[in-house]
């Protein structure tokens, strides 16, 4: 009994199934990224590469060191008398924190040509350049040179080389960006020792042939200008230079201008030029005016 009660036991547990696995839960789906996060992490990349190709700002240019002006003027007179006379001039400044160049030219001429006989009243011409270098805003060295003939005063080629000192008490600037080019104000004084060659030649009424003069001495000038615009300005050069060495002799020089802006870079301009010599040849007088109205142009 007891065996048989056993053998019954081992076929039931024989025959009992295993227990059902615990079923594994499927593997999670891989998570998918949203379709809108490859975009988003390609930006940051894409604004740096956008960054590094970027052209920088162009820099804001410099002003120019160069001005020049150009003058013309033209007087016509009819009736008892017939007269056409020409006038041109011009001048170059280039203007740095360490030198100062500036470059002037000018031309004349007139003519009568009625009644007869015909006469010429004005021949003239002359250039000159002048070098500043500055050791600080008020004190310079300079050097000076040029040449220029008068026919009408018997100057058949006058030239002149100068060394001396500039001081320049007074140099403002235009403040705001238009103007900061401009020149407003600038007062100047130039000490030196000339000198000064000159050589004679009488063309008119007949010809002749003058004695050659020099003159070696100190020149002073002085230079004042003041400017509302580029184009409306007031400016006045003023130079005396006596002779030292030999005869005695003295010239004044004296050039006063104003302009006036008409439209974009002309003005309207008005001259006053005055040149004293006290030792002219023999035959001519020693003052000279000349009054011009022209037409300038700011280049």
């Amino acid at each position: 009994m007891t065996l048989l009660t056993i053998a019954l036991i081992l076929s039931q547990t024989e025959a009992q199934p295993p227990p059902p696995a615990a079923e594994t839960p499927p593997p999670a789906a891989a998570q998918e990224s949203p379709p809108d996060a490859p975009e988003k992490q390609s930006q940051p990349v894409k604004e740096e590469v956008e960054k590094a190709t970027e052209e920088p700002p162009a820099a804001p240019l410099a002003p120019s060191p160069w001005t020049a002006t150009l003058t013309g003027g033209m007087t016509w007179i009819s009736g008892n008398v017939i007269s056409l006379t020409f006038v041109v001039a011009g001048q170059a400044t280039r203007k740095t924190d360490k030198t100062i160049f500036v470059v002037k030219a000018f031309a004349s001429y007139g003519e009568k040509f009625g009644p007869l006989p015909r006469e010429v009243l004005v021949f003239n011409a002359g250039t000159t350049a002048q070098f500043d270098y500055r050791f600080n805003k008020t004190i310079s060295i300079l050097a000076v040179g040029g040449l220029d003939t008068d026919h009408v005063k018997s100057v058949e080629i006058r030239g002149f080389g100068e060394l001396g000192v500039g001081f320049t008490w007074v140099d403002i600037k235009g403040e705001s960006d238009p103007e900061k080019d401009l020149q407003k104000v600038l007062v100047k004084t130039d000490v030196g020792i000339r000198v000064q060659p000159e050589r004679r030649f009488q063309y008119y009424p007949t010809f002749a042939n003058p004695e050659d003069v020099w003159l070696v001495g100190p020149r002073v000038a002085q230079v004042l200008h003041y400017a509302w615009s580029p184009t409306t300005y007031a400016r006045e050069e003023l130079e005396f230079l006596p002779n030292v060495i030999g005869p005695s002799r003295f010239l004044v020089n004296s050039v006063t201008k104003a302009a006036v802006g008409l439209v974009s870079v002309l003005s309207a301009s008005a001259t006053f030029t005055v040149r004293y010599d006290s030792a002219p040849a023999v035959g001519r007088l020693p003052l000279d005016t000349i009054f011009t109205l022209g037409i300038e142009a700011n280049l």
